[in-house]
């Protein structure tokens, strides 16, 4: 989220998007992915600006991505509406907070679409980007080494009996487990 949203909102002429962006639809599958992608966006919570335009998915609703399409009609709508110069950030994730797309939108053109010369990114730039950073060390099978459980969960049958239950952890070492 932060390399490419960043990289959006530089290629759109944002350098501060509390101050530059007026209208943000941060997509909300889970409130977790809201503050997620505040976070690594930089987008400050104690402004008091609405995070959605359309109520967010939990309200709004819409199947297989289609939310999106609504957020950026509804982001449209906002930047139509507004007098002044504005533009609209939205974003949407799909996977396990793991794929990304940001649309940045404005009711005014930039220096770079009047003149011509924006031109897109090559996405490839920012994944090797994103593949240089360190990676978490996974221990495959972790015999003898005292860890620490960092959370878990209890999947329960249909009469809420436990069933399975799933441990995420990091050794002494440093390195992840899963275990269950």
């Amino acid at each position: 989220i932060k390399h490419a949203g960043s990289r959006a909102l530089a290629m759109a002429g944002v350098h501060d998007v509390n101050r530059e962006v007026k209208f943000l639809d941060i997509y909300s599958c889970f409130p977790v992915a809201v503050q997620v992608a505040c976070a690594e966006l930089g987008i400050s919570l104690e402004e008091g600006k609405p995070l959605t335009l359309t109520g967010g998915l939990p309200y709004h609703g819409g199947p297989g991505s289609n939310y999106v399409t609504h957020a950026i009609a509804a982001a449209a709508e906002k930047l139509r509406q507004h007098s002044g110069n504005a533009r609209a950030l939205v974003t949407a994730n799909g996977g396990y907070l793991t794929k990304h797309a940001f649309g940045v939108y404005a009711n005014f053109p930039d220096k770079a679409a009047a003149t011509g010369s924006w031109s897109r990114d090559d996405p490839a730039v920012c994944q090797a980007s994103v593949d240089a950073l360190p990676r978490q060390l996974v221990a495959e099978a972790p015999t003898g080494i005292v860890g620490t459980v960092e959370t878990y969960c209890v999947r329960l049958g249909r009469e809420g009996q436990p069933e399975l239950g799933i441990i995420v952890g990091k050794l002494d070492d440093g390195r992840r487990f899963v275990a269950n």
